[in-house]
């Protein structure tokens, strides 16, 4: 159960880090970082 909670609590940290990311890169450059790779 440990090891669960940790994954989930790693994949909720790791999703709302990218939704911040690719709000700030939208807003900053106007275009998001994964459509510039």
């Amino acid at each position: 159960m440990v090891s669960s909670d940790m994954f989930a609590h790693k994949l909720l940290v790791s999703a709302i880090l990218l939704v911040g990311y690719q709000r700030h890169a939208c807003t900053s450059n106007g275009v998001p970082i994964y459509l510039k790779r």
